[in-house]
């Protein structure tokens, strides 16, 4: 990506891991923050070592503060999108129009301008306007009820799920228009909500209920519940195989309960 100017107008996690990625691919990133900082900044105040996010997300990035509140502020946005092939923002539906800065204005500035937009529910529909962090999607999307044990209540995943695959959501839609732009000459907006990027996750969990329907449900595939080990069941011409977490034991294939032989188990044709 040599030769691509980016301007990363994100926030948290989404918006400047889908600009982070541009950067490694060795477009130029210039990362846009208030006069205070990004939020993520903030946290070093909190705990010792909760800069870290945010040094590994603007790697590779030239710094530069707006104040868009301010039409100097905006107008010098405006003469940075003019030279730039990427914008990137992951603010609430409607905050850069509001501020006289949204795609409306900036593709009219410059027509070839990819303009990326990271939303938690995207910028239409009845959900447009609810206030998305990680842990919002993660219960609304579903993912929050497949992580646990079978009978506990919904767990938040330890990680920032649905901010980091939205973030590589939004790179791929970039990468996309991008290639779209070279045969057209058009720039275009993308847009990716959270929530759509979490659910195709969740097809990995999906398997028949409690009344054998189809659903989503952790556990149907390992009904047995496992604790302190990793364990691996490959089908195919391959061995079942699993291994303790911390004594580095192999487990015999008595150890993986019932259905586990450790033979070969081909798959069927269809």
């Amino acid at each position: 990506m040599g030769g691509l100017t980016v301007i990363d107008l994100g926030q948290a996690y989404q918006g400047p891991y889908a600009g982070f990625l541009m950067a490694k691919a060795g477009a130029d990133v210039v990362r846009v923050e208030p006069l205070h900082g990004d939020s993520t900044r903030q946290r070093a105040k909190v705990r010792q070592g909760a800069l870290l996010p945010y040094a590994m997300l603007n790697a590779n990035k030239r710094g530069v503060t707006l104040n868009l509140k301010t039409d100097r502020g905006r107008a010098l946005l405006i003469e940075m999108a003019k030279r730039a092939d990427v914008l990137i923002e992951n603010f609430a539906p409607g905050v850069m129009d509001r501020l006289g800065v949204g795609w409306e204005t900036l593709q009219k500035e410059n027509p070839r301008l990819v303009y990326a937009s990271g939303t938690g529910f995207g910028l239409t529909g009845p959900d447009r306007d609810r206030l998305a962090m990680d842990v919002i999607v993660q219960a609304y999307s579903g993912v929050m009820s497949v992580t646990g044990f079978p009978g506990s209540r919904p767990v938040k995943a330890g990680i920032a799920v649905a901010d980091f695959l939205g973030g590589t959501h939004l790179y791929a839609a970039i990468l996309t228009a991008l290639y779209e732009r070279n045969r057209t000459g058009k720039g275009r907006m993308v847009e990716v909500a959270m929530q759509e990027a979490v659910y195709p996750a969740l097809a990995s969990s999906l398997g028949p209920d409690s009344r054998q329907r189809l659903g989503i449900d952790p556990h149907w595939q390992s009904p047995q519940r496992i604790v302190g080990r990793a364990v691996v069941r490959l089908r195919g011409r391959r061995w079942s195989r699993g291994h303790r977490l911390r004594q580095g034991r192999p487990l015999a294939p008595a150890d993986l309960g019932d259905g586990a032989t450790g033979t070969p188990v081909p798959i069927p044709d269809s």
